[in-house]
């Protein structure tokens, strides 16, 4: 929400917080609320529509921006998780799509993963510069990334 809040008006409707696809409320909350792109949590190799690279695919192929978390949820506040293979194998196969890497301090405080209620507390976002990938291999795409949170500590 806080990715969202920082956004120009402009363009909100174009850009879609990807989440999990928990159940059929949460479903119906995030998408009236948010715009968000649910996915399921596990690749679904019987069905390629259900399958969460394959939807993300097709949102950057219709032109939609999204917030995506490399770590893949929520952890306990600042402490940085390992980053997932998932953006990696996206950006591989989207290589003209610039990333936009943002820091985000505090925010793990203000809302605690479990937790449904915002607590007040200095927090921010720092955005780095639009970026294309350098390499192809989703593992050097991810330190790729990494580079590019470190640098914006």
């Amino acid at each position: 929400m806080a990715l969202l809040a920082s956004l120009p008006n402009n363009l909100i409707h174009k850009v879609k917080p990807v989440a999990a696809s928990d159940s059929k409320l949460r479903e119906k909350l995030c998408c009236f609320f948010t715009n968000a792109l649910l996915i399921k949590r596990k690749i679904d190799r019987n069905d390629p529509q259900n399958n969460p690279i394959n939807k993300i695919l097709n949102a950057l192929d219709n032109g939609d921006s999204l917030i995506l978390f490399p770590e893949g949820t929520r952890g306990e506040p600042e402490k940085e998780q390992a980053f997932k293979k998932g953006i990696g194998l996206i950006l591989s196969q989207r290589p003209d799509i610039k990333f936009i890497p943002a820091f985000l301090k505090g925010l793990g405080k203000v809302m605690p993963k479990g937790d449904h209620l915002i607590v007040p507390f200095n927090s921010s976002i720092r955005y780095g510069k639009p970026t294309h990938i350098t390499d192809h291999n989703p593992e050097k795409i991810l330190a790729q990334i990494k580079d590019n949170f470190i640098k914006l500590k």
